[in-house]
C-alpha cells in the first residue's frame, strides 16, 4: 500500500534582487513578478520506504542548502530519503553562480536580503510540511510525451537530442499528482522579472485539469526552446501540458514497489593559476568597465551585452575558478524506484547525449531524469563539447568539470541504477 501528499507555497521574493542565468541583466536588480516561483512538496511512502520530492522554482542550489532544507524536512516529517529538485529557471535570483563576483560584487545588504530570502524558503517549505496529510494511493502510471518541434539542441544544430517528456501520475483518494520532466531550457523569458518561465503554464494548465505538479527539468543542457520571449514560455507551456494531458490516455501502470539508494562522487574539475586569472581580468577589466557601467545605468537587459561584454565576463569567471583552487567537487547522486520506473538526480546540466548512452546501456528500464538536483556542479559535457570549444565546455563557473567528470559520473548511475533494480 502506497501513501501520498502534496503541499505548495508561494516562495517569490520582493523586486529587487539580481536574477541568475543570463549575463545580459548585467546585474541589474528585478523590477517585479510576471509569474509565481512556488516550492512543492511531494511525499510517497510504504510500510518499507518513505521518500519526498521537494520541487523549487529556482535556479539551483548548492549542497550545502539542499542540505539544510533537507535536514529541516527530516525534523518535520521524520523523511530520510529526499531530493531538493530545482526547475533552473533563468527568471529567478542568483541562487548559483553570481554572474559579475568581481567586476560588480554584491554588497552587504544585497547579501542579507538574499541570505534572509533563502532561510524564509525553509521556514515555509517546514510550514506546509507540518501541515502535510497523506492518503492511501489508488493507482499509478507512467506515460510518455515529448518537446519534439518545441525545442532543438542548440549546441549541435540539427543534431539528434532525447526530446522524451516521461510522467508518474499518482492517483490518490482526493488528489492526482504528475510528477513531470521536460528536457528543455527554461530560458524562454530574458527580461528583469521573476517567472517560473514556460514550466509556470504547464503548472497552470494541468491545474485546471485538477492534477498538482512536480515539475522536472530533465536533461537539457545542450536543449532550448526554439524562441524566445515570455510569450514563448506561455505557448510552449500550455503545448506542453496538452501533450501530458493526452499521454495519460496511454497511462502504464506501475506497482508499489518502493526503493531508494543514494551514493557520493568525486567529480574532477579544472584548475586555472591565479596569478595568471588575475592579471587578465585587470587587463579586461579596466578595459571594458566604462562601458559596462554606462550600459548598465541604461537599466535594460539587451541581447547585444552576449557579445559585447564575453571578453569580461569569462576574465572574471576564469579568477573565480582560480580562487576555488580545487582538485574534486563531492557531490551527490539518487536514485528512486517506483514499480519498475527509476527517478535518476543528476546535480548539474546533463547533456542529451549522457541521457541517450545511460538509455543505451539499460534499454529495458523506464528512466526518468531529474537535473538541478541536490547540488549545482554546473555543465557535465561529453567529449564532443570539449572538443569543438562550445559554450557548455568554457571554463567558468558553470563549466568547471573536466573531461573525466562525464564517463565518470554516467557510469556510476549506470551501475546504481543496476543495484537498485536487483531489490527485491
Amino acid at each position: 500500500m502506497l501513501n501520498a501528499g502534496f503541499a505548495e507555497v508561494d516562495i517569490t521574493p520582493p523586486p529587487g534582487l539580481r536574477l541568475g542565468g543570463f549575463m545580459n541583466r548585467l546585474g541589474l536588480p528585478s523590477k517585479g513578478v510576471k509569474d509565481t516561483l512556488y516550492a512543492r512538496i511531494f511525499v510517497l511512502n510504504n510500510e518499507k520506504e518513505s521518500i519526498a520530492l521537494i520541487q523549487l522554482d529556482l535556479l539551483g542550489v548548492y549542497k550545502s542548502y539542499a542540505n539544510e532544507l533537507r535536514d529541516a524536512i527530516y525534523k518535520t516529517l521524520g523523511v530520510e530519503n529526499i531530493m531538493v529538485i530545482t526547475t533552473h529557471t533563468h527568471s529567478a535570483p542568483e541562487t548559483i553562480i553570481p554572474m559579475w563576483p568581481n567586476t560588480l560584487p554584491y554588497t552587504d545588504e544585497e547579501k542579507r536580503l538574499l541570505d534572509s530570502w533563502m532561510r524564509g524558503i525553509t521556514e515555509k517549505v517546514k510550514s506546509v510540511a507540518e501541515n502535510l496529510r497523506l492518503e492511501p494511493v489508488e493507482n499509478v502510471c507512467l506515460s510518455y510525451t515529448s518537446v519534439k518541434d518545441l525545442c532543438y539542441n542548440r549546441s549541435f544544430h540539427g543534431d539528434v537530442f532525447d526530446p522524451q517528456i516521461p510522467v508518474v501520475m499518482v492517483h490518490s483518494k482526493n488528489k492526482r499528482i504528475a510528477v513531470y520532466s521536460s528536457p528543455c531550457h527554461p530560458v524562454c523569458n530574458t527580461d528583469l522579472y521573476y517567472s517560473a518561465d514556460y514550466h509556470a503554464y504547464i503548472v497552470k494548465a494541468l491545474k485546471n485539469s485538477g492534477i498538482n505538479t512536480i515539475s522536472l527539468t530533465g536533461p537539457a543542457g545542450d536543449v532550448d526552446p526554439l524562441r524566445k520571449g515570455y510569450n514563448y514560455a506561455m505557448t510552449m507551456g500550455s503545448e506542453i501540458a496538452k501533450r501530458i494531458l493526452s499521454s495519460l490516455m496511454a497511462c502504464k501502470a506501475l506497482d508499489s514497489t518502493l526503493y531508494f539508494a543514494n551514493t557520493e562522487v568525486k567529480v574532477p574539475v579544472r584548475r586555472v593559476e591565479y596569478e595568471y586569472a588575475l592579471k587578465r581580468f585587470r587587463d579586461t577589466y579596466s578595459n571594458y568597465i566604462d562601458l559596462f557601467m554606462a550600459e548598465r545605468a541604461k537599466g535594460v537587459a539587451d541581447e547585444r551585452y552576449f557579445t559585447m561584454f564575453e571578453e569580461l565576463l569569462y576574465a572574471d569567471q576564469e579568477l573565480e575558478v582560480a580562487k576555488l583552487n580545487l582538485e574534486k567537487l563531492v557531490t551527490k547522486l539518487q536514485i528512486l524506484r517506483i514499480g519498475k520506473t527509476i527517478l535518476v538526480s543528476f546535480p548539474g546540466e546533463m547533456v542529451s547525449e549522457t541521457s541517450l548512452l545511460i538509455k543505451k546501456a539499460l534499454p529495458s528500464i523506464d528512466i526518468v531524469f531529474t537535473t538541478y538536483t541536490n547540488d549545482y556542479i554546473g555543465y557535465v559535457p561529453t567529449k564532443k563539447f570539449f572538443d569543438s570549444g562550445r559554450y557548455e565546455a568554457k571554463t567558468a563557473l558553470w563549466s568547471i568539470v573536466s573531461p573525466d567528470a562525464e564517463p565518470l559520473i554516467r557510469n556510476s548511475v549506470v551501475d546504481l541504477i543496476k543495484e537498485i533494480m536487483l531489490s527485491k
